[in-house]
């Protein structure tokens, strides 16, 4: 027996009411359908240059000098350790003077950068192996110092500035130093942070120990070591001669 025309009716809209109410609730779900954009012009660039992206958009950001964008891009290159297959070098598209997009400028491709991620990786175990185990967070300290100015020296060419390339070729800046100081830290677990200061033309490190943070300067430290004798004359000071 056939079901009378308004059973049909009703039997179809129920199935278009539930698909109706599923596509609304998908729709209602935060990120979901448009992901929400960063809120800050450095969490945006973070996102876009580890995602490897062609061209980062700035557009959702209130209005941004270029002097803003260039300070927040200097900053990032140079305290955070990831970022080594990045160059210091991008492009800004603009519309009537407003930076709405930046270009970066990738050293490798995304092959080239995880066989160089799996490098680093192995070579900084190596070093925190050197450095022995079953030590206190001020014992790592010490030891990743020493044995940073042991295997290292001061890049006087002044081309490798970042983890990586002091890592293999044994020779960096001291931005280089301290971009590899704090990834050592980070995969030890103690809790480091690098002090750019481009005022000064420098770059070093401070920790936290036991509630306070306190500065360590490997690159000068290295200045004063000897093949024989590893300096600690700028290691855990309360502040840092060249800070503003």
């Amino acid at each position: 027996m056939k079901k009378p025309f308004f059973c049909r009716l009703s039997f179809v809209f129920l199935v278009l009411s539930c698909l109706f109410l599923a596509l609304l609730s998908l729709a209602s779900v935060p990120g979901q359908i448009e992901p929400t954009p960063p809120a800050t012009l450095a969490e945006t660039l973070l996102e876009g240059l580890l995602e490897e992206r062609e061209m980062i958009s700035l557009s959702h950001l209130s209005p941004l000098t270029e002097e803003e964008i260039g300070a927040c891009y200097s900053t990032l290159y140079a305290t955070n350790p990831a970022l080594f297959f990045v160059s210091s070098h991008y492009t800004l598209g603009t519309s009537g003077g407003t930076p709405l997009y930046l270009r970066p400028t990738y050293r490798f491709t995304r092959e080239e950068r995880q066989e160089r991620e799996a490098e680093m990786i192995e070579k900084m175990d190596e070093i925190l192996a050197a450095c022995g185990s079953s030590l206190t967070e001020e014992e790592t300290v010490a030891r990743l110092h020493d044995e940073m100015i042991a295997r290292f020296s001061y890049d006087t060419g002044r081309v490798n500035y970042d983890a990586y390339s002091l890592l293999e070729t044994g020779k960096g800046v001291c931005q280089a130093y301290a971009l590899l100081f704090k990834a050592l830290c980070d995969r030890a677990g103690v809790a480091c942070e690098c002090v750019p200061a481009f005022d000064a033309n420098h770059e070093w490190n401070r920790v936290y120990l036991d509630g306070t943070w306190l500065h360590l300067d490997l690159t000068w430290d290295e200045a004063d070591s000897t093949p024989t004798y590893v300096a600690r004359h700028y290691f855990l000071m309360q502040s840092h001669p060249a800070a503003p």
